[in-house]
């Protein structure tokens, strides 16, 4: 369970030109930790990064905010908006100290990559329609268990993701 000092940091940084765009991060998350079964306490240390890019396949300059369509969705004087490809690789890794004390290493992942692909439309610069799918795989965890949580580890976790985003 959580006791102590929480502290996170996660610096980002990122680049626009033109039609493309690339954004990286990197993230620290520092807890306290106390496992009243055995009175042990610890600071585990987890860290992640993630690099995202995209391209506006449509012409238009990316930027932090989005993208503004030169021809916004009007399909009856030839407006379609604008469309974006984009992509993402993740890793997380657990603190290996998490493991017997904190969590089951037969049963948690010690860490996950993640890779994405998807498509941004953007009918106006407040409307933008996103699809995309992910794939996730663990590392640690699993053993030969059929149970949940650790059969979720085991195999890779596939998501196809769509949303409507309005912004003002």
């Amino acid at each position: 369970m959580a006791s102590g000092t929480h502290w996170r940091l996660s610096p980002q940084a990122y680049y626009y030109y033109g039609p493309f765009g690339l954004l990286g991060e990197y993230a620290i998350s520092d807890q306290g930790v106390k496992n009243s079964a055995k009175l042990r306490t610890t600071n585990l240390k987890n860290t992640a990064w993630e690099i995202a890019g995209g391209w506006v396949l449509t012409g238009e300059d990316a930027t932090f905010n989005g993208v503004t369509p030169r021809h916004p969705f009007d399909p009856r004087n030839g407006g379609w908006g604008a469309l974006q490809l984009v992509a993402r690789y993740a890793e997380l890794d657990v603190d290996k100290a998490a493991f017997p004390a904190f969590a089951n290493p037969a049963t948690s992942a010690s860490g996950a990559r993640a890779w994405a692909v998807g498509l941004n439309w953007y009918l106006n610069k407040n409307i933008r329609v996103n699809t995309s799918f992910s794939r996730t795989t663990f590392t640690g965890g699993g053993g030969a268990s059929t149970s949940v949580p650790a059969a979720v580890t085991q195999h890779p976790e596939d998501v196809l993701f769509t949303r409507i985003q309005l912004s003002f």
